[in-house]
């Protein structure tokens, strides 16, 4: 991701959030998640990101939207460190790809985990450059479908919810293989905040976009 890149992407995981309230956001988007983290420490997701071929002398669908164009991420690693901040301890956030360091944002440890905005937002790019459609769409559709969820978390052990907001979308027969997105979180209940795996998928087999993270013990 080059410069241009990382700043579209900065502007758009620091836009002002609408409020998610339902049973899983507020779980999982609970306030400060990682307010009790002492200054220098690191939260490591790994991170991986498939993409569809494109033929040569092809563009994406989404390539004249204005939204910045996804790469590959192969064995790629995403770090929230906690700093001290005028305002109070700050999760700085930055990937890390191969021997090359990308800041993405700074974000109020009061606030919840970032990681989810961050992953979502990525989905949303990822299907806004393979389908063309308008990622402003994509994401409120998104944002609403995680706030309606309300799964079923009786138990003990790890949980993962499965959000396929496209299935019955009215675009989706437009949509292609993307109308079957599927979007995984999986969190421990008594520790909802800090997730620990974030997968989509859009497609199966080889040559269809999936990405990952996953927190590391």
């Amino acid at each position: 991701m080059n410069v241009t890149k990382t700043l579209a992407l900065t502007a758009l995981l620091m836009a002002p959030l609408p409020v998610l309230a339902g049973p899983l956001t507020d779980l999982i988007m609970a306030p400060g998640t990682l307010t009790d983290l002492p200054d220098g420490s690191v939260v490591r997701y790994t991170h991986d990101r498939r993409l569809p071929g494109i033929p040569a002398g092809q563009d994406v669908p989404g390539a004249a939207t204005g939204v910045p164009l996804p790469d590959a991420v192969v064995d790629g690693e995403v770090l929230m460190t906690v700093a001290p901040g005028d305002g109070g301890p700050q999760i700085v956030m930055t990937r890390v790809e191969g021997d090359r360091t990308k800041p993405v944002a700074s974000f109020s440890a009061k606030g919840p985990n970032p990681v989810l905005i961050f992953f979502l937002e990525n989905v949303v790019r990822n299907m806004a450059a393979q389908t063309g459609g308008s990622p402003f769409y994509i994401r409120n559709t998104m944002r609403a479908t995680l706030a309606e969820s309300a799964p079923d978390l009786t138990g003990d052990g790890p949980r993962t919810v499965t959000l396929t907001p496209f299935t019955a979308d009215p675009n989706a027969g437009r949509m292609g293989e993307w109308a079957g997105l599927a979007v995984d979180l999986t969190f421990d209940p008594g520790d909802p905040g800090m997730i620990t795996r974030l997968a989509a998928h859009a497609g199966d087999g080889p040559g269809t976009y999936s990405e990952t993270m996953t927190l590391e013990q």
